[in-house]
């Protein structure tokens, strides 16, 4: 009798066991679902053009409202869906946005420097991702809020229709307040990403340069932040590079089409001549024009810069960089 109570018992304890390492909060793998496909985008630098691949993946998780942190996992936008608190990546996190579906990622996404996050579209009818609710000093897609974790870490966009602005001070896509871009890179898709105060659309937040942006395909529009001077209308950040007295990093275009908007300052707020902040380049500087940065571009990628959305400067057009086209001055291009 009191061994067949010994062996009950010890079958019990394994079964403990099992279901809780079953139930284990610390396992991180994602649950088998239906399979899901996705479009992914490279480009190939021998043959100078982007390759798109058909996947499927079926270990993921289905993103809810309260699926906030995620880490170095596979996430997948099924329907319409609004998520109100800030979404953070750890590690390598994927997103697949499925056709007729849009993530409303209210108060943007947190990817810092060390972290990668990777968007992927359908084939047909793109799903979406807006982000218009960010709170002060983070950016919309990248850095957060201080220092430490401002800087934007590795964004990259392989497809989808995303929509994103930044909080006052951090970019749409890059870096938080006081803090640089991180590394950005654009191989299809459609893209709108707006900077908040003083900060640029793709780049450094509000004094942030604009580290890495890799523009290969895709339809990119990046509008620089406006001043936070009281009542202004003018635009502090650029459209791709430096936030407020910041340079513009680096910056290839490959392919595509990029439509990246600075602003024209007025004389009311400089001691000498107009300033600006350039359509790709560095951010405006009370003190001096500093709007150096490496801007590399491919013969399919067609350009345009304005000052607002009435006013366009086709680029190229012309191989030298006269007055008549502002937003390109004090650029290298290689």
């Amino acid at each position: 009798m009191k061994k067949t109570i010994t062996v009950i018992l010890a079958a019990l304890l394994l079964l403990s066991l099992f279901v809780a390492c079953e139930t284990d909060p610390g396992d991180r793998r994602p649950p088998l679902n239906d399979e899901v496909t996705y479009i992914d985008a490279q480009w190939d630098e021998q043959e100078k053009k982007i390759k798109t691949t058909e996947k499927t993946i079926s270990s993921y998780y289905i993103v809810k409202s309260d699926t906030t942190d995620w880490n170095n996992s596979w996430y997948v936008v099924t329907s319409d869906v609004t998520v109100t608190d800030r979404i953070v990546v750890s590690g390598t996190s994927h997103l697949i946005l499925c056709n007729g579906s849009t993530l409303n990622a209210k108060k943007g996404i947190s990817v810092v420097d060390g972290n990668s996050l990777y968007i992927y579209g359908q084939e047909g009818n793109w799903g979406k991702l807006t982000i218009d609710g960010c709170e002060e000093y983070f950016a919309g897609i990248g850095g957060d809020h201080d220092r430490v974790k401002g800087k934007g870490g590795n964004v990259v966009i392989c497809g989808g229709e995303i929509t994103t602005t930044g909080g006052d001070y951090g970019a749409g896509i890059g870096g938080g307040y006081n803090a640089a871009g991180g590394t950005v890179i654009i191989n299809g898709g459609i893209v709108k990403a707006n900077g908040g105060l003083n900060a640029a659309g793709i780049g450094g937040g509000d004094l942030g340069q604009g580290g890495d942006v890799i523009i290969n395909y895709g339809i990119v529009t990046a509008n620089g932040g406006l001043s936070d001077l009281p009542n202004s209308t003018t635009v502090f950040g650029a459209g791709i590079g430096g936030g407020f007295c910041a340079e513009g990093g680096r910056v290839t275009i490959n392919g595509g089409y990029v439509h990246a908007a600075g602003g024209n300052v007025p004389d009311v707020y400089t001691a000498t001549a107009r300033k600006y902040s350039a359509g790709i380049g560095g951010g405006f500087n009370f003190g001096e024009l500093i709007h150096e940065g490496i801007l590399k571009t491919g013969p399919s990628a067609v350009l345009m810069f304005s000052q607002d959305d009435s006013a366009y400067t086709p680029y190229p057009q012309t191989t030298s960089y006269s007055p008549r086209y502002p937003y390109m001055q004090a650029l290298t291009q290689e």
